[in-house]
């Protein structure tokens, strides 16, 4: 409803990537004629639907059997959108699985990103706030608890929204 709000009011409509994840298609496919719907309407831009238990739809799709490894197949896309046009990124799901999975996925995708594209550590480094993790300036890598510290701060800024249960 959001995003749809968004188009109507924006000159140029945001980008809205749903990376969704059930365990079958047939069963638990929960909101896919909405999804669809919001796909063909040009509300939602992009789906990349993933389902653990399905081998059949993940081959006849393409898909992948989880979230994260949707998430990590697109990397660069993933960490572009977050590190160069200050997306923002709603995970809902299981908090002992899928929300740990795709927390670790996130903090890999960065470390993955700026790794090649070493300019953007000195910027991350020195908009975190003062804490443990330790920061070193020149460096040409991120950590993976610096990937968490950033992924943290972008929680605080609410770019970064997780809604998890047990």
């Amino acid at each position: 409803q959001r995003a749809q709000e968004l188009r109507q009011h924006a000159a140029a409509p945001p980008l809205t990537w749903l990376f969704f994840g059930c365990r079958d298609s047939n069963l638990d496919y929960l909101f896919k004629d909405q999804i669809q719907a919001q796909l063909d309407s040009g509300v939602l831009s992009r789906l990349s639907a993933c389902f653990s238990r399905d081998p059949d739809a993940r081959q006849r799709l393409g898909a992948e059997k989880y979230v994260q490894d949707a998430m990590l197949a697109r990397q660069d896309e993933v960490a572009d959108l977050m590190l160069n046009q200050n997306a923002m990124l709603f995970v809902c799901g299981d908090a002992k699985g899928m929300g740990k999975d795709v927390n670790d996925a996130m903090a890999a995708i960065l470390c993955n990103y700026v790794e090649k594209h070493p300019r953007l550590v000195r910027s991350l480094l020195e908009a975190l706030p003062a804490s443990k993790v330790p920061v070193d300036l020149d460096a040409t890598s991120l950590t993976k608890p610096q990937a968490l510290q950033v992924l943290m701060q972008w929680s605080t800024q609410k770019r970064y929204v997780r809604d998890l249960w047990a």
